[in-house]
This record gives C-alpha cells, structure tokens and sequence, in this order.
C-alpha cells in the first residue's frame, strides 16, 4: 500500500497596509563602545516592544533563521524551541498537530493577530514570514482563557515600501516541487499591498 500523494496550496493577498501601521521594522542601539546590537520588536503584549523589555518567556525567531536552519514546517520549529513540543495527531499525521509548552496543553495560536481555531490544519506551513514568537507559560491575559500552555503567533511580512517581486522553487526527494511567488506593489504613499500564492507537493514515501 502507497501513501496518496499529498498537496497543499496556499492563496493569500495580504491587506492595505496604513504606513504608520507597519509592523517590526528592525532598529539599532549603539551600547558601550560604539557597539550595533539589533533591537528586535515583538508583540508579545499586544503591542510592539523591546524583546529585552518584555518580562514574558518568549522566543522569537527570524524568517532568516527559518531559512538558514531549513525549517521546512511548523513541525520542524520544535528543533529550535526549548521546551516545546509539537507533533501529529497519531493516525491523521499531519492533518492536525498537538501543541504542548513545558509539557502543558492548551496552546493558543494567532497569525497576524487572529486567533486559530481547531486542530485540523494546524501544522499547515505559514509562507512569507516575518517571524515567529513564541510565548511559555499561562497566557491568559493577553490571549485568552485556551492558552493555559502559552502562545504561539505568527507574524507574516508587511508589504514593502517599493515594487518587488520574488519567485522561490524548492526540489528535492520524493518528488517535491514548491513554489512561492509574491509581489509588493505601493498603490501610494500610505496604502501598500502585498499578493503571495504557494504551491507545495511532495509525494508519498511509505510504501508497505
């Protein structure tokens, strides 16, 4: 018996982006001895602050790092979160995942903000990241009674300043074949758009 091929599109334009709504655009402080430290952003309180500031146990971690470790799916992330397991519903494999912080349930999801719902889907790949970050420990302040666990969010990148486009082909075993395509197209000076589109395949590799 052959697994059945497997295959995932993603469609998603992103919405009109105000200028003075753009999210995470990376600083710098200079410390003692003329030193450039990156500052890095996150919004792990509802609103954007110093990582360093944030009296919260959070991991965040760059699409720079997503690609320089391959992280090829949500699942892969588990390698580079300490204390953080996330895994495939036994028989539904990849269908639905089970997320577990410290060994505790009851871990609330968000992408862009909005919360996720239900387990089907949930190890989906998210294309075009800005970053992920990722929140230890009860969260139900911020985000609910559901994140007993702690939160994970999902940041997608904001459109761009300036016209771009960008084309990604990924091949590899098994017949995989990705593509990611995406354009940032300015309609003016506060009102930017962004449109992504992702095919992602790769067949079956267990035979019995």
């Amino acid at each position: 018996m052959k697994k059945p091929n497997t295959k995932q599109i993603y469609m998603a334009t992103a919405g009109l982006a105000a200028s003075f709504l753009l999210v995470a655009a990376p600083g710098q402080v200079l410390a003692q001895g003329a030193t450039a430290i990156e500052e890095v952003i996150v919004t792990a309180r509802r609103r954007e602050e110093n990582l360093q500031e944030v009296p919260v146990a959070i991991t965040a971690i760059s699409s720079e790092d997503l690609e320089l470790r391959s992280i090829e799916n949500i699942e892969d992330l588990q390698v580079m979160l300490p204390n953080v397991d996330i895994r495939g519903q036994g028989r539904q494999g990849g269908a639905g995942g089970n997320f577990t912080v410290r060994g505790v349930g009851g871990v609330a999801r968000y992408l862009d903000g909005v919360a996720l719902t239900g387990n089907q889907g949930s190890l989906a790949n998210v294309v075009e990241l800005e970053r992920i970050e990722v929140l230890r420990g009860p969260q139900g302040t911020y985000f609910g009674k559901n994140a007993i666990g702690g939160a994970i969010q999902y940041i997608t990148k904001s459109p761009a300043e300036e016209f771009g486009a960008r084309v990604k082909l990924t091949g590899g075993s098994f017949d995989r074949q990705d593509i990611v395509m995406n354009v940032d197209i300015p309609l003016s000076d506060t009102v930017k758009t962004k449109f992504t589109a992702a095919s992602l395949y790769r067949g079956g590799h267990v035979s019995n």
